[in-house]
């Protein structure tokens, strides 16, 4: 009956370190990658006056651009990430994007991201086929046309000019609407 407990008692252990160290290992991911903003240091467990565990504190993103874009606009919403010991790592709603001055947003370190990986295009590479038909990552099936020909194909058959003049009867030069 000892060795069962003792076995029982190993086996809960090994699970809940696996798990913390699967959890840590994740953080860890994304703080290499700089998903990762710090929020700081605080103490979990205290006895007579002495830190006996101190924690550190992230708000983790999916990407780097996700993180960058937070820190950018949470300080023009009056929105923060809390402190260590309480963060506040929700996401920016939706409804309050149109409140976002994106000229004050900053993506030099994003671009340096790109730049250091390897990812960031050259001048040369950035053809209509490149970003938008073959070259492109959404060409999941290999025959992806470019955006000018898949334009040209979906426009065929369109009286274009006479769509253009019937919308210019419609709009009124003083309100610009109908």
């Amino acid at each position: 009956m000892t060795a069962y407990t003792a076995y029982v008692v190993t086996l809960m252990m090994i699970k809940l370190i696996w798990k913390c160290e699967k959890q840590e290992f994740e953080m860890n991911a994304k703080r290499h990658l700089k998903s990762c903003t710090y929020l700081g240091s605080y103490c979990k467990t205290d006895a007579i006056g002495l830190c006996i565990e101190k924690r550190e504190s992230y708000c983790c993103f999916s990407s780097p651009l996700s993180r960058i874009i937070q820190e950018q606009v949470r300080p023009q919403l009056g929105m923060s990430f809390g402190d260590a010991e309480h963060p506040q790592c929700d996401g920016i709603p939706v409804e309050r994007m149109s409140e976002v001055d994106w000229a004050k947003v900053n993506l030099d370190e994003w671009l340096g991201i790109l730049q250091s990986s390897g990812h960031f295009p050259e001048a040369g590479n950035l053809t209509p086929e490149a970003l938008t038909g073959k070259g492109s990552p959404f060409n999941t099936e290999g025959d992806r046309k470019a955006v000018l020909e898949r334009t040209q194909r979906r426009l065929e058959g369109v009286d274009v000019d006479r769509l253009r003049k019937q919308a210019g009867k419609m709009v009124k030069p003083d309100t610009g609407a109908d």
